[in-house]
């Protein structure tokens, strides 16, 4: 160690273990420094140094910090109870110092030991998921070593209580569809999976229904417990006129009237009497040719395809929506759907 009165340094020249010395550092001191005074000045057994100055009538104090520092970074701060965290300490040499620290890092929580690590490359680092909900100092303390006095680093961590996750529950169903008459009902077993270890009441509705179709389940809740599947049965039935909801409106085609025809035809034959013998021939074609194009419109249509009144009509799908609900502890009420399928026959 020495003095540069001419710059107002002092600088440290340190060790490398092999007897020689590394480039100095120099630290400034104030104006003309002419004197050194070396004492553990802060009682941590590391020796330090005393600059007294011509140009200051004080004295400067530099301490001596072993040329190592510790820096101590968290992962993950704040954190929730129960995560998991990591706690790295890094000692970094100062300025000029070549050496690599060595030796061990002892990890506290306040004045818990949570467990001492080797140095690898001048790390180390815990993990941890054990911390209480709350503020820890935690700190990292150096062993030191052969170059180097032992030294320590801190930082605040914040835990806070972690909200427990929620479960939730798979609904399903067998058969997913089903196809019925009217008049009839159709059966679907319902099965209540939980997941994430849920528990409580899980209760059955099924909303808005399509015209004509009513359910029932048996039963209308089901309790969650121990982590076992619950199981349920929707019973969806279909009124007799169900099938008349999806009926399309019938248009048939338009026919003449039987009666029109003959009213026709027995005003052309009134038409005929008084007529010469060769206007009745006449007349009489025309009469007939009407007739026959009537006929032919009574028995195609207007279409000029068969036709009938009554429609078949073909299978009518409806959906059912299964609304399940349960309540929370903090009393909010979710819900989740599951749909199947009713399809109505003839």
């Amino acid at each position: 160690m020495y003095t540069n009165a001419g710059f107002g340094t002092t600088g440290v020249m340190y060790g490398n273990g092999d007897g020689t010395f590394s480039s100095p550092s120099e630290y400034l001191v104030g104006g003309y420094p002419y004197g050194v005074a070396l004492a553990d000045i802060n009682a941590d057994s590391a020796i330090d140094a005393v600059i007294g100055n011509d140009g200051y009538s004080g004295v400067t104090t530099l301490l001596n910090s072993a040329a190592v520092r510790v820096t101590l970074s968290s992962s993950l701060n704040p954190a929730g109870t129960g995560d998991a965290v990591t706690f790295t300490a890094t000692l970094g040499a100062l300025s000029g110092v070549r050496n690599v620290p060595t030796g061990t890092i002892t990890f506290k929580d306040g004045s818990t030991v949570l467990n001492t690590v080797a140095l690898s490359n001048g790390e180390a680092s815990l993990l941890t998921s054990s911390l209480a909900a709350g503020t820890h100092v935690i700190s990292a303390a150096y062993s030191g070593d052969s170059s180097f006095m032992a030294s320590s680093g801190f930082l605040t961590q914040f835990i806070n209580q972690a909200t427990a996750p929620s479960g939730y529950y798979v609904l399903s169903a067998n058969p997913p569809s089903a196809t019925i008459h009217p008049g009839e009902s159709a059966s679907f077993n319902l099965t209540v999976t939980p997941m994430n270890g849920f528990t409580g009441t899980v209760n059955f509705d099924c909303g808005t229904l399509a015209s004509g179709l009513s359910c029932q389940f048996s039963p209308a809740s089901v309790m969650i417990a121990a982590g076992q599947p619950a199981a349920a049965q929707l019973v969806v039935t279909a009124s007799a006129t169900a099938l008349a909801y999806s009926m399309p409106a019938q248009h048939p085609g338009q026919q003449l009237p039987l009666w029109a025809t003959f009213t026709g035809v027995m005003f052309g034959m009134a038409a005929l009497d008084g007529m010469s013998q060769k206007k009745r021939r006449a007349m009489m074609i025309s009469v007939a040719v009407l007739v026959i194009l009537v006929a032919m419109v009574l028995l195609t249509g207007c279409g000029g395809a068969p036709h009938s009144n009554i429609s078949q009509p073909q299978g009518a799908s409806r959906t059912v929506q299964v609304v399940a609900t349960t309540s929370t502890a903090a009393g909010h009420t979710t819900a989740q759907t599951l749909n199947v399928f009713v399809t109505l026959q003839q």
